[in-house]
């Protein structure tokens, strides 16, 4: 991978929320709870990415943020999802490319 490649951003229409905004106020004990176990979650995709492809600066956290943003497209105001709902897609949209590195270091 390319160093240099740039994320594009995605263009949110006005009445879309944000999936994080909609977990927060849903239930501020399970958005705290995201907030914790996304930073373990990118914390580790970053040491397995790193191990994995040592030449590249890319962060893998981005891709993740980058998906998360394009859901937050698909999900318009008439999606109604629990708090419980979010959390498993957050968490999801976050984990779907651990597979892809591993913790030994690829030759």
């Amino acid at each position: 991978m390319n160093k240099n490649f740039n994320f594009h951003g995605c263009n949110t229409d006005l009445q879309n929320i944000p999936i994080e905004e909609r977990l927060k106020s849903l239930s501020p004990c399970i958005f705290a709870r995201w907030n914790n176990t996304k930073s373990i979650i990118f914390s580790e995709l970053r040491t397995r990415y790193n191990a994995a492809y040592p030449d590249t600066a890319a962060d893998p956290a981005l891709h993740s943020i980058q998906c998360i943003n394009f859901i937050t497209r698909i999900l318009n105001q008439d999606h109604i999802l629990s708090a419980t709902e979010l959390f498993l897609l957050l968490f999801a949209l976050c984990i779907h490319d651990i597979g892809m590195v591993s913790e030994r270091k690829r030759n």
